[in-house]
């Protein structure tokens, strides 16, 4: 991803979110709603964190910032199962209905009704999550293929679950003296990033800690009881807004590179 890139990115207001639900899974969808936008907007799919148990709402900050910066997010989040362990491989097939919604014109209607400036580009999804919601969503892709899937994005993505099989939440470094770490790095961004088969880009912000892109507030202080991370709020804004133009970038040059490689 070059700088360039980047900086062509045009801003955009951002709408008030507007929501649909899919047993089990609840989504918010936020939108631009001015700009000039010459073709239809790239779409994102993300999946909260805890494999979809942290609240969609709580990403509220980027997905406005993504946006405002000319594509569709949709954070994706489900009601925690009991007890606390995850069958991802159903979890992964949940997914099938939201997906289903997204291509089959539900959501077009729904952004038009909304006063989206522009319909969404269902041909070429960008589907990934944040943390273990990652492993939700490529979970989904190894077991379903990629359909309307054109890209993947990872926000430092952790695969597997912690010493006690308790936790799905796993950074490499501790906070509380018993607990594991948030993303340990056997089980997290390397071990992705190794496996990758196509073409893939990384970014790494060492500044900032494993739960520093979620909403400052009540799950931003439940995150950092148990996660490290940066302690400058206005640093963590600046984080946030970082991400969200790296991924819109990325999702609104993906049909592009798509049809160059046919």
């Amino acid at each position: 991803m070059t700088t360039a890139g980047l900086l062509l990115l045009a801003a955009a207001s951002a709408s008030s979110p507007v929501s649909f639900s899919l047993h089990p899974w609840h989504a918010s969808v936020h939108f631009p709603t001015a700009g000039r936008f010459a073709a239809a907007l790239p779409v994102v799919l993300l999946v909260t964190g805890f494999g979809g148990e942290i609240p969609a709402e709580a990403y509220s900050d980027l997905s406005t910032a993504v946006a405002s910066r000319g594509a569709v997010m949709i954070g994706l989040s489900r009601p925690p199962p009991f007890p606390m362990l995850t069958d991802y491989p159903a979890v992964a097939r949940s997914l099938d209905p939201v997906l289903q919604f997204v291509v089959n014109g539900s959501l077009a209607a729904r952004l038009s009704e909304a006063g989206a400036p522009a319909p969404p580009n269902v041909s070429a999804l960008i589907l990934g999550g944040h943390s273990a919601g990652c492993h939700v969503a490529v979970r989904r892709i190894l077991s379903s293929g990629c359909g309307a899937v054109g890209g993947v994005l990872l926000l430092d993505p952790v695969d597997g679950a912690d010493p006690w099989g308790l936790r799905k939440e796993l950074d490499p470094r501790p906070v509380q003296p018993l607990e594991p770490a948030c993303a340990p790095r056997r089980l997290s961004n390397g071990r992705f990033f190794d496996a990758w088969g196509g073409p893939i880009w990384q970014a790494n912000a060492t500044a900032f800690g494993h739960m520093d892109l979620v909403n400052d507030g009540e799950a931003g202080a439940a995150a950092s009881f148990v996660c490290p991370g940066n302690k400058d709020r206005r640093e963590r804004r600046g984080y946030r807004h970082f991400l969200a133009t790296a991924i819109a970038a990325f999702a609104r040059g993906l049909p592009r590179r798509a049809e160059s490689q046919i």
